[in-house]
């Protein structure tokens, strides 16, 4: 999830530069790598997917990636009025939707970032608790089995 997040605000900074890209070819190189670092996170998205094992780290995800579709719309249509060369527009649809939008965006990613450090921590308290008792159960067997074969070898 915070590679996910990382590549995100890569892609933000290289929609930032595309808007306010001098000329055609830098903002096409600019747009290249916002779709790039986007399809990156979709992709780390989709292989955290797997982690949101409980209902509500579903829920969370799920609404996290209602949000990033939102903003993707958004985030195309600003790009496209760029490209148009209409940068007043974009400017304004960046800040009057595009901005509140990943602001949501960022604030629930962080929400399910933290439900999945909580179910992390408490996943490996179980781990830890079934190794203590595993500890104690064969250093308990060993010892019976050898007070066991002590008694029996001294009563032969």
């Amino acid at each position: 999830m915070a590679l996910a997040n990382q590549t995100r605000g890569e892609a933000f900074v290289h929609l930032m530069r595309a808007v306010n890209a001098k000329d055609s070819e830098e903002f096409q190189k600019e747009k290249a790598e916002v779709l790039a670092y986007s399809e990156w996170t979709q992709a780390e998205l989709d292989a955290c997917r797997r982690m949101a094992a409980t209902a509500v780290n579903q829920q969370l995800f799920d609404k996290v990636m209602a949000e990033r579709t939102d903003c993707l719309k958004s985030r195309d249509v600003i790009l496209l009025m760029s490209e148009s060369g209409d940068r007043k527009s974009a400017d304004k649809e960046l800040v009057t939707h595009f901005l509140p939008m990943y602001h949501q965006y960022l604030d629930n990613a962080q929400i399910l970032v933290e439900s999945l450090s909580r179910d992390g921590i408490h996943q490996a308290d179980k781990i830890g608790m079934i190794s203590r008792y595993t500890q104690v159960f064969t250093f308990v067997s060993c010892i019976i089995i050898f007070i066991f074969g002590f008694f029996l070898g001294y009563t032969r």
